[in-house]
C-alpha cells in the first residue's frame, strides 16, 4: 500500500514535469545519477520514460493514420483546410495591418492609383544631402521607375482600384495571401507526387505512382502546411506569399519538363518562369541555367545513350527554344518599356547592384542586422549619411531625372566591385556565412535566435538536407547520377544551389529564408519519410 502510494505520487509528479517541459522530456533522456539512486527517483525516471514513449508512439500512429490511411480527397481536404485555417487564425491573432508601411511595392501601387504611373522615389536607397532635392523627393514623382518587378505592385494597385485605400483593401490582400498559402501547399503535394522521389531513390521505373511516393508527397504537404513562418507571412502585406506561389508553379513546370520534354511542358516552363521574373528579379539567370540543364539531360538521353538520330536532338533543342521564346514573350512588354525609358536592356529592375552592395561593403559584418558590431533592425542602405557620405555625394552629382535609377545602380556596381577586389578573403568569408544563414539561421538577429523560430525552421532544413544527401548518395553509389532519371535531381539541386549563391552574394533576411525553405518542401517530405522509418511509411 505504501509502495503503491509512492508510485502514484511519483507518476503524477512525472506527469506534471512532462506537462511543464514537454519538449525537453520528449527529446532529452537523463539517466538517474548515483546520488539520486533511490526508489522514488527510479520510479520518476521510468514514469517519464513511459510517458515519453507512449506520447511519441501516439503522435506517430495518429499522424500516420490521418496522413497515410485516408483517401486522397480526404487527405487534401484535411491538409488544405488546416493550412487555410492556420493562416486565418494567424490573421485573427495578429489582426489586419492598418498602419503598416507597405514599403516599395505599396509606394509604387499608391502612385499608380493616384495617376502617377509606375513611379517611386527610392527613399530607402537614397536620401540626398541637398535640401532642395529632398523637397523634390517628398512630392509626387515626375518620372517612371523600374525599382521593383511589376507583378505585386500591380496586384496592390488593382486592389486599390476595387476598394480604395481603405481597410477593406488590406483585408482583401491578407485574405488573398491566405488563399495563395493554401494553394502553395497543394502545389507542394503535386510537385512531390510528380517528382517520384522514392522511385528515383530506389532506381526503379514504374508507370504508376508508388505508395511510397504518395506517402512522401503527403508528408511534404503536411510539413508545408505546418511551416509556421510561412503561415505568419500571410499577416503581412508583402510580396513573399505571392512569390512563393509563383516560384512553386515554376518548380512544378520544371518537374514536368524533366519528366517529359514536350511542346506543352516547354511552353508551360516558359510561361511559369516569365511570371516568376515579373515577381522576383533574380529568376532570369536561374531560368537560363535550368534550360541548359534540361537540354543537356534530354539530349544525353535521346542523342547519345540510345543512339537516336539527329532528329531527336533537334526535337530537344526545339523544345528548349520554345521555352525561351514563350518566356521572352511574357516579359517582353516590361522589358521593352524599360528599354524605351532607360535606353538599356533591363529585363526586370534597375537596382540589381544595390542589392549586391548591401552585402559587400566595408560596413557589412555578415548580417543585414549588424553594422560595425551594432546589433539592431536597421537595414544597411545608402540613406545612412554618417557612414556613406561619399556615396551620397556621388549620387547627388547625378541629375535627378528619368536616367537617375540606372546611373545610381552603376555607382553601386563600381563600389561593390572595388570592395570585392580589394577584400577577396573577407568577401568569400561573408558569402559563406550568408549561405550558411539561409540553411540555418542568422546568429546576429535576436528573432532568428529565438527557440520558437529555431523549432519552426531547423527541423525543416535538416529534413531537406537529409533527403538531398541521401538521394545523391544512392544515385552516385548506383552509378546512375548521369542517368535521365537523375535529371530532376540535377534541376532541383541547381535551384537550391542558385538561391544559396544568390543570397550569399547579396544578403540574408528572414523572409528570404521563408521563400527558400518553401521551395525545399519536396525534399523536406523525403527527409521526414526517412526519419519515420523509411519503407514502413507507405499509403495503404
Amino acid at each position: 500500500m505504501r509502495g503503491e502510494t509512492s508510485f502514484n505520487a511519483c507518476f503524477y509528479e512525472a506527469l506534471k514535469v512532462f506537462c511543464s517541459r514537454p519538449v525537453s522530456c520528449l527529446f532529452l533522456r537523463r539517466p538517474v545519477r548515483k546520488e539520486e539512486d533511490t526508489m522514488l527517483a527510479r520510479f520518476r525516471y521510468f514514469a517519464l520514460s513511459a510517458i515519453r514513449h507512449a506520447t511519441l508512439q501516439a503522435i506517430r500512429h495518429a499522424t500516420l493514420r490521418v496522413i497515410l490511411q485516408s483517401s486522397q480527397k480526404r487527405f487534401l481536404l484535411i491538409v488544405l483546410g488546416g493550412a487555410l485555417l492556420l493562416r486565418l487564425l494567424m490573421v485573427a491573432a495578429v489582426g489586419i495591418p492598418q498602419n503598416e508601411e507597405l514599403y516599395e511595392q505599396g509606394g509604387i501601387a499608391e502612385n499608380i492609383y493616384k495617376g502617377h504611373g509606375f513611379s517611386f522615389h527610392a527613399w530607402y536607397i537614397y536620401t540626398s544631402l541637398q535640401e532642395e532635392r529632398r523637397a523634390v523627393m517628398r512630392e509626387a514623382p515626375t518620372f517612371l521607375s523600374a525599382n521593383q518587378p511589376p507583378m505585386y505592385p500591380a496586384i496592390i494597385a488593382g486592389t486599390y482600384f476595387l476598394f480604395g485605400q481603405t481597410p477593406h483593401a488590406r483585408l482583401f490582400l491578407v485574405l488573398l495571401d491566405c488563399c495563395l498559402g493554401m494553394l502553395s501547399v497543394w502545389l507542394v503535394y503535386q510537385i512531390t507526387l510528380e517528382a517520384r522521389l522514392y522511385e528515383m531513390f530506389e532506381g526503379i521505373a514504374s508507370e504508376h505512382i508508388l505508395p511510397h511516393d504518395e506517402a512522401i508527397a503527403r508528408l511534404a504537404a503536411v510539413m508545408g502546411a505546418c511551416f509556421l513562418p510561412a503561415a505568419h507571412a500571410a499577416t503581412k502585406i508583402l510580396a513573399l506569399v505571392p512569390s512563393v506561389f509563383v516560384a512553386l508553379l515554376a518548380m512544378w513546370a520544371v518537374v514536368r519538363a524533366a519528366r517529359v520534354w514536350s511542346l506543352a511542358s516547354s511552353a508551360c516552363l516558359g510561361v511559369a518562369f516569365g511570371f516568376l521574373m515579373m515577381t522576383r528579379s533574380e529568376a532570369m539567370l536561374l531560368f537560363a541555367v535550368l534550360v541548359v540543364v534540361l537540354l543537356a539531360g534530354h539530349i544525353s538521353e535521346h542523342g547519345f545513350v540510345n543512339g537516336a538520330s539527329s532528329a531527336a536532338i533537334l526535337h530537344s533543342v526545339r523544345n528548349g527554344a520554345i521555352a525561351i521564346l514563350v518566356c521572352a514573350v511574357v516579359i517582353a512588354p516590361w522589358t521593352w518599356r524599360n528599354y524605351t525609358l532607360f535606353h538599356r536592356f533591363m529585363p526586370t529592375i534597375s537596382r540589381a547592384w544595390h542589392e549586391i552592395w548591401r552585402g559587400n561593403n566595408a560596413l557589412f559584418e555578415g548580417s543585414i542586422y549588424r553594422i560595425r558590431g551594432v546589433e539592431g533592425e536597421q537595414f544597411l542602405s545608402a540613406c545612412d549619411t554618417l557612414r556613406n557620405r561619399h556615396i551620397l555625394q556621388r549620387l547627388d552629382s547625378l541629375p535627378y531625372n528619368q536616367a537617375f535609377e540606372p546611373k545610381m545602380d552603376d555607382i553601386f556596381k563600381e563600389e561593390s566591385l572595388a570592395y570585392m577586389k580589394a577584400n577577396p578573403v573577407r568577401t568569400t568569408a561573408m558569402t559563406l556565412l550568408k549561405a550558411g544563414e539561409i540553411w540555418m539561421f542568422d546568429m546576429f538577429y535576436s528573432k532568428t535566435r529565438h527557440p520558437a523560430y529555431l523549432l519552426t525552421v531547423l527541423p525543416w532544413t535538416i529534413c531537406a538536407m537529409t533527403g538531398l544527401v541521401a538521394l545523391w548518395r544512392r544515385r552516385i553509389r548506383a552509378g546512375a547520377w548521369r542517368a535521365h532519371q537523375s535529371l530532376l535531381l540535377w534541376c532541383c539541386s541547381c535551384i537550391y544551389a542558385y538561391y544559396t549563391a544568390i543570397f550569399g552574394i547579396t544578403f540574408y533576411m528572414v523572409r528570404y529564408q521563408i521563400y527558400f525553405v518553401s521551395l525545399l518542401m519536396p525534399f523536406v517530405g523525403l527527409g521526414a519519410w526517412f526519419f519515420l522509418h523509411g519503407k514502413e511509411v507507405r499509403v495503404k
